[in-house]
C-alpha cells in the first residue's frame, strides 16, 4: 500500500505531505509511516495507533468522515 500510494502521489505531482492515509491493521503501518497525515481508526490495535499522528473513531462509527469533518473541511473554511 505504501509504495502504491507514493507512486500515485508522484504520478500526480503531489508531495508526501499532501497524502492522508487511514489504517486499522498491522499491514497499514508502512502506509501510515509514509503519509504526510496518518490516521489510525479507533478499532486499530494500539501498536498501529502508535504509528499514526491522529486517531479517529472506529470504522463502525464513521471514523473517516469524522476525521475529514474535523480536520480537512475546517482547515479549508467549511463550517461543519
Amino acid at each position: 500500500k505504501a509504495q502504491a500510494v507514493l507512486a500515485w502521489a508522484r504520478r500526480h505531482q503531489l508531495s508526501r505531505s499532501a497524502v492522508v492515509a487511514f489504517g486499522d491493521g498491522h499491514n497499514d503501518v508502512p502506509l501510515l509511516r509514509v503519509a504526510g497525515t496518518s490516521v489510525a481508526m479507533g478499532n486499530a490495535p494500539d501498536e498501529v495507533k502508535r504509528h499514526a499522528r491522529h486517531v479517529t473513531a472506529s470504522h463502525a462509527d464513521d471514523g473517516v468522515a469524522t476525521f475529514l469533518r474535523r480536520h480537512v473541511l475546517r482547515t479549508h473554511g467549511f463550517v461543519v
